[in-house]
């Protein structure tokens, strides 16, 4: 993996659309314009219920829209616990 990058995003809270998708179209950008994202990791702080359900439906929702209209392959996500677990891909 030489010359990719890892992002790294940390929830503490609950997810809130507008914040998700602001980091979303970020990443849109970032692999348009570079390409050398390798994924994205979110990490999940909170233990409120559902949390990592509604995290996960926000990103990715967010990503198939962008993907769509920016005709750009976004890199893969994936969901881990604040202490580093996979909770899912």
């Amino acid at each position: 993996m030489e010359g990719k990058l890892i992002l790294i995003e940390v929830e503490p809270d609950n997810p809130q659309e507008e914040h998700i998708r602001l980091h979303v179209t970020k990443l849109a950008v970032m692999a348009g314009w570079r390409n050398d994202v390798e994924k994205l990791v979110w990490v999940i702080y909170s233990d409120a219920p559902r949390c990592h359900e509604t995290l996960k439906y926000y990103a990715e929702r967010w990503k198939g829209v962008l993907q769509k209209i920016s005709r750009v392959k976004l890199p893969a996500m994936e969901y881990r616990d604040r202490k580093g677990r996979l909770l899912s891909t």
